[in-house]
């Protein structure tokens, strides 16, 4: 980790720190109801409704994770159809999947020295995760 990087870290956990300690404590007893009636939003007349047949084209991204050497993200997509990981470089450009599978990939990790991948797959959409690995070049994944 580069030192700015570091010190911005600790800097934004310091002052976060203070700013909890210098305010009073109070509890959601202590808070009045907020009533309903007083929120409002902007109307949008541009909006519509949307149809069923568009939600089967609409793609997820998450737990993306930066290498440890800060030069490229992994990431879950399912781009594809399927929440599968994939990998891009911090510099930009199209993204390379790393894995292909009818099971859910998640929660992707890098190995310290930047070799692996880990991550969690749940087999057969039972809900029994399992941890798996894959080079983080791509290849064989090893439960």
């Amino acid at each position: 980790m580069n030192v700015r990087l570091f010190l911005f870290r600790a800097s934004l956990i310091f002052f976060s720190c203070t700013s909890l300690i210098a305010q009073p404590l109070s509890s959601p007893d202590d808070r009045q109801i907020t009533d309903s009636k007083s929120i409002m939003s902007n109307a949008n007349p541009a909006a519509r409704a949307i149809p069923i047949e568009d939600l089967y084209f609409t793609r997820d991204i998450r737990d993306a994770s930066w290498s440890p050497d800060g030069d490229q993200v992994i990431f879950t997509t399912n781009i594809t159809g399927r929440l599968n990981l994939w990998k891009v470089s911090a510099t930009g450009g199209w993204p390379i999947q790393l894995t292909q599978s009818d099971d859910r990939q998640v929660g992707a990790a890098w190995s310290r020295d930047g070799k692996w991948l880990l991550f969690q797959q749940d087999g057969g959409g039972n809900e029994l995760w399992d941890v798996y690995a894959v080079p983080a070049d791509g290849g064989e994944v090893v439960n």
